[in-house]
């Protein structure tokens, strides 16, 4: 029997309902209050926010069950899925290097920034297809990611992070924030799923916590952290 909290977490209340609305909510903040002053960062960061803040809500709207939106062919929502799965992940690690790393490096932070988001991906493709538990019950896939993603994020910012300098304080304070961000998302997604697996269904209640935080709060927290001279 399904439990009162796995009915409200495939409510479309939930997604696309309440994360498309904090989205739009928080990408309208972003937009209407950044501030060009002029630099390199500020142009990528106009760009960045364009660019993830309308991917995370086409993602809501194109792969959610409950989405007016939802294609028909089961086959073109799996593989929308995987690739906002990528673009969610690479979003930070792109941002991450690019505010990090010294701006005459600019291109070749964002390359490294793709590289690193998508890793976590990469190294599960095996895996997923391989490994029984894993095909017998999904779950095992989401819990493995997420402990995967959220030991890449606690390495960059712990390890990474603090041996990047030249680029300020506030720039690289930003960075640590941003990926401390990712970390307890990352582990509040992984919380919930052992609780799930352990038969709780409580554990749908808590997996909406960070759901909020992937699709509705990050833009907005990430601006809210930014340098001042990028936000009014």
């Amino acid at each position: 029997m399904t439990s009162l909290w796995q009915r409200v977490y495939d409510s479309p209340w939930h997604v696309p309902g309440l994360v498309v609305a904090m989205s739009l909510a928080t990408l309208g903040y972003a937009w209407t209050k950044r501030r060009d002053d002029g630099s390199g960062l500020a142009r990528f960061f106009t760009g960045w926010l364009g660019l993830f803040g309308a991917a995370i809500v086409a993602d809501a709207m194109l792969t959610a069950p409950g989405s007016p939106l939802l294609p028909a062919d089961a086959g073109v929502v799996q593989w929308l899925s995987i690739a906002f799965i990528l673009l969610g992940d690479v979003r930070a690690y792109v941002l991450v290097a690019r505010v990090t790393w010294r701006d005459e490096d600019a291109s070749r932070a964002v390359a490294t920034g793709a590289l690193w988001g998508a890793l976590v991906s990469v190294l599960m493709a095996a895996p997923a297809r391989l490994v029984p538990a894993m095909q017998h019950n999904p779950r095992w896939i989401y819990l493995t990611y997420e402990l995967l993603a959220l030991a890449q994020a606690l390495v960059w910012r712990f390890a990474v992070l603090p041996r990047r300098g030249g680029v300020g304080a506030e720039r690289a304070r930003w960075g640590r924030d941003v990926m401390g961000f990712v970390a307890v998302q990352y582990g509040l997604w992984a919380l919930a799923d052992v609780v799930i697996l352990s038969g709780v269904g409580a554990g749908y209640g808590l997996r909406v916590v960070p759901n909020v935080l992937y699709y509705g709060a990050f833009v907005g927290y990430v601006f809210v952290r930014a340098p001042r001279s990028l936000r009014s």
